[in-house]
């Protein structure tokens, strides 16, 4: 089995910028065989706060986002007015892509090719305080990157510069057609 076979939460230490954890930690003192001595996923808290979805899809009018779409703030900003809600200091973030179903149709896709946030995004999200940002989609953001010169930047700013976790190929198509943002 790969590592993304499932809805899973992202640990705070899963990825770093160079050899730097979060928290300023270095990944050569923390990482050993049996996994991270530092920002495991042991240590992960449980989240227990308001959450809101998204729904990017339906925003731009379609059931999937294109393999590769970046989702920007605009759209965001703009799915969130539509649907009447915000997302505001300590809420969990759910963005719905609608490419769920590629997960069991087509992994390899789903896997290299995938619509997602890019950095502006992030940081929008970011600004606001959000506790976790999840989504639909193989790794959160948008696959493949928008530029080849730094691998997975929300990654990057989300876990290893503010400690924002990332919940990832979560199932979220039940709760946009029902209309569930909040």
């Amino acid at each position: 089995m790969t590592t993304h076979v499932g809805t899973h939460v992202d640990a705070i230490g899963h990825v770093s910028v160079g050899d730097t954890l979060y928290g300023g930690v270095s990944a050569a003192q923390v990482v050993s065989e049996t996994g991270l001595t530092h920002a495991g996923i042991e240590s992960e808290p449980p989240f227990i706060a308001r959450a809101v979805l998204i729904d990017v899809a339906a925003y731009k009018g379609v059931d999937r986002l294109a393999p590769g779409y970046a989702i920007r703030p605009s759209d965001l900003e703009g799915a969130l007015r539509a649907q009447g809600v915000d997302a505001t200091e300590g809420t969990i973030v759910l963005i719905h892509t609608g490419s769920n179903d590629t997960f069991l149709n087509d992994s390899a896709a789903h896997a290299t090719s995938s619509p997602g946030l890019n950095l502006e995004a992030a940081r929008w999200l970011s600004s606001r305080r959000v506790v976790a940002v999840g989504g639909d989609n193989h790794g959160l953001e948008v696959q493949p990157g928008e530029t080849a010169s730094q691998v997975f930047p929300v990654h990057q700013h989300l876990l290893v510069n503010l400690g924002i976790y990332i919940i990832e190929t979560m199932k979220l198509d039940e709760l946009a057609d029902r209309g569930a943002y909040e």
